[in-house]
């Protein structure tokens, strides 16, 4: 078999992507903990993240969140029954 120099392969390396619930627009400052908590429908916050991924408790301390193609990062500093707390590291 030859490979053919002239096709192009697309490779998705991404990891799952999770939606956040929030209807209002948070205003987040880089130190700031932020509590993370799963919502299956949108939800009035200013000062929780709420996402769309269901199983929060599997998500281990130390766990990097990518947020707007990375223009916010957080960090998950504690992770006990479902509930988050993340540090933002990039804002």
């Amino acid at each position: 078999m030859k490979l053919d120099s002239s096709k192009t392969i697309m490779l998705d390396t991404r990891g799952p992507e999770v939606r956040t619930r929030n209807k209002e627009e948070l205003v987040l400052k880089k130190g700031q903990e932020l509590p993370i908590e799963h919502a299956e429908f949108f939800k009035d916050s200013f000062d929780t993240l709420y996402i769309d991924y269901n199983q929060t408790e599997n998500v281990p301390e130390g766990t990097i969140l990518n947020i707007d193609n990375e223009s916010v990062v957080v960090e998950v500093k504690k992770s006990k029954s479902g509930k988050l707390i993340g540090k933002v590291l990039k804002e």
